[in-house]
């Protein structure tokens, strides 16, 4: 079953990866700057609210072995009737939201994502009850699924010149695939009664309020540079800074939850298990480490050449967000898989704690910057985060008795193929330049370049890692 998981995983992963690319760079083109500052103002509304929609029992439902379909039915009314009211919240905060960024066509734009919350919450307890019996190949066709008609929907009302009505659009229609998806496929194994009772919420709902606060500040930590620099500098900026982010965090927003999913599960089997955790961490830690980190300082060391053309030149502000933002990417697809160890071993408190110092510090540090200019926030960015980043793992790694430096040794080798790769593309990219005038034909062959060097050095080092990899997925 496990090996099923990392195969979907895989197939998973690339396919959204390539998708999502694909609709970025095309959609980069359609709209502007400040349509994307918008969705991006909506989007930190909307995810803050998601992340109480659940009410923080998804992952209970998934960590005890012992759910019965009563206290399911209960979750599953309970989340629906919470959802409901959520909905309702959003259209009357619509006026108060649109005055904090002073911007005027967020009352009319915040109304229509009102009912994303209600749709999710139908295919809520499904998803998680998948997620609990390891059914990775149907999550990944579902999310697969999703994704492209999102994508779909995004660029043909774009094309239409519906602007940034066109994101929110493709949110509804990825939000109405994935519920009916999770409804129509997990029905087999359980589906709802008009059963609700208090008691069976008796547990959830503490496993649950940790969930909730830890998410909450979580996001506010996550986001609180799109909060700052929306408020202070405008949808403009915002716009080539989440163009930016949402460039970097492929790999974080596609391979990671994914890994991350499967991870849970299978940690949470084990979670008296230290030595099994310790063995499915490290696993996890050297996978993306070999799979992110030279495609993300790749972008890096491509941006100048990348973004114009994969984007357009109307994008030009975005080359050094990216060269800079690019290390964040990095950092927080490594510090991600600690927080399904966290949760498998029922240390929510933990990662909420840790938020909650994160998410004051990154407040306090954004806000104070923010007026020398987006760079100066995605710079601040990386620094914060690479000073969490260490502290936060050596106490995961105390959990499940592994040493810090065991934990740590996982990335010497990635890091120096990389630091390899990345000099001789940036000796490459000096000759080439000169010599190549067409930009497509300039980025591929840095591509190959950078991409070849990288594989033969994983083929010699790390041949018996790459045999026990494909042995893994063929399987």
């Amino acid at each position: 079953m496990a090996v099923h998981g990392v195969k979907w995983t895989t197939v998973s992963a690339i396919f959204r990866v390539g998708l999502q690319t694909l609709r970025i760079a095309i959609l980069s083109r359609l709209l502007t700057p400040v349509d994307f500052g918008l969705m991006a103002m909506i989007s930190i509304l909307l995810g803050l609210i998601d992340a109480f929609m659940d009410l923080g029992t998804g992952n209970a439902i998934i960590q005890r072995r012992d759910t019965t379909s009563h206290q399911l039915a209960s979750l599953y009314w309970l989340n629906l009737t919470f959802a409901t009211a959520v909905s309702t919240f959003i259209i009357a905060s619509t006026p108060l939201f649109s005055t904090f960024y002073a911007e005027p066509q967020l009352r009319m734009l915040l109304p229509w994502c009102a009912p994303l919350f209600l749709i999710n919450a139908i295919g809520f307890v499904f998803r998680n009850v998948m997620q609990r019996d390891l059914n990775f190949a149907l999550l990944a066709r579902i999310q697969m699924i999703a994704v492209t008609i999102g994508s779909a929907v995004a660029v043909i009302f774009a094309f239409r010149g519906h602007g940034v009505f066109s994101l929110i659009l493709a949110q509804l229609a990825t939000a109405a695939t994935t519920a009916t998806l999770y409804v129509a496929f997990g029905r087999h194994s359980w589906h709802p009664t008009w059963h609700f009772d208090l008691r069976d919420l008796r547990g959830y709902i503490n496993f649950g309020l940790y969930q909730m606060g830890e998410r909450f500040v979580n996001y506010i930590s996550a986001n609180i540079d799109y909060l700052v620099i929306g408020r202070a500098l405008g949808p403009h900026a915002l716009g080539s800074y989440t163009l930016a982010y949402q460039l970097v965090v492929l790999p974080l927003t596609t391979i990671n939850p994914i890994l991350t999913s499967v991870a849970f599960p299978l940690f949470a089997k084990v979670q008296s298990d230290n030595a099994a955790l310790r063995r499915g961490y490290l696993a996890i830690a050297k996978f993306l480490a070999f799979t992110t980190l030279p495609v993300l300082i790749g972008a890096g060391l491509t941006a100048p050449v990348l973004v114009p053309l994969v984007f357009g030149p109307k994008w030009g502000e975005a080359i050094r967000l990216v060269q800079i933002l690019a290390f964040l990417g990095v950092l927080k697809s490594f510090a991600n898989p600690s927080g399904s160890v966290l949760l498998a071993k029922g240390r929510v408190d933990i990662d909420f704690k840790w938020e909650c110092f994160s998410a004051t510090l990154n407040a306090i540090t954004f806000a104070a910057v923010v007026h020398y200019g987006v760079a100066a926030v995605a710079i601040s960015h990386v620094i914060l985060v690479g000073l969490y980043f260490l502290p936060f793992v050596w106490i995961v790694c105390r959990l499940i008795d592994l040493p810090l430096r065991q934990y740590l040794l996982v990335f010497v080798r990635p890091a120096t193929f990389v630091t390899v790769m990345a000099s001789a593309v940036l000796l490459s990219n000096n000759i080439l330049t000169v010599l190549i005038g067409n930009h497509i034909v300039l980025l591929l062959s840095l591509c190959l370049i950078g991409s070849t060097i990288f594989v033969l050095q994983i083929s010699y080092f790390e041949r018996q890692y790459i045999k026990d990899l494909w042995r893994l997925l063929a399987n």
